[in-house]
């Protein structure tokens, strides 16, 4: 008689399917799912596009550049105006906007548009890795003894 013998980390090979389903689920929306509705709709993405995604948890990494904040871990260094005009104002400081001479009237430091997106490129990287860890999660715990 053949004897089996069960595996004692069942819940490592549950995690690793869940992971391979949203490795799998993630490459269908980015090269089936989204390409397809963009080509059936002329004004880019239906309201209802993102309802999938959005229950499969897809979305968030996908819609990260909403979800993290701009400048995140960066410091804010470069001087922009915010409120600009042709006319002198007191406390104004001479700004040239677009090629334009005038006036800044009020003035605000952000981040480098480097840092910015070296920023916005670990949030991502950063929640796709926590959508890998949930599906894991919920793998392990739903298999079957």
């Amino acid at each position: 008689m053949k004897k089996t013998t069960q595996p004692k980390k069942r819940w490592l090979y549950g995690g690793m399917r869940a992971v391979v389903i949203c490795i799998v689920l993630g490459i269908f929306y980015l090269t089936i799912y989204f390409p397809a509705i963009k080509a059936l709709s002329k004004d880019g993405l239906p309201n209802g596009s993102m309802i999938l995604p959005t229950i499969t948890g897809h979305a968030f990494p996908l819609l990260s550049h909403f979800v993290i904040p701009h400048g995140w871990m960066c410091e804010a260094t470069e001087p922009v105006c915010v409120m600009w005009s042709i006319d002198s104002a007191p406390d104004s400081i001479p700004w040239v906007m677009d090629g334009n001479p005038g006036y800044c009237h009020e003035q605000i430091m952000q981040p480098t548009s480097e840092c910015d997106e070296r920023s916005e490129k670990v949030g991502a990287i950063g929640l796709w890795l926590m959508l890998l860890i949930i599906y894991f999660i919920i793998g392990a715990i739903t298999i079957k003894k």
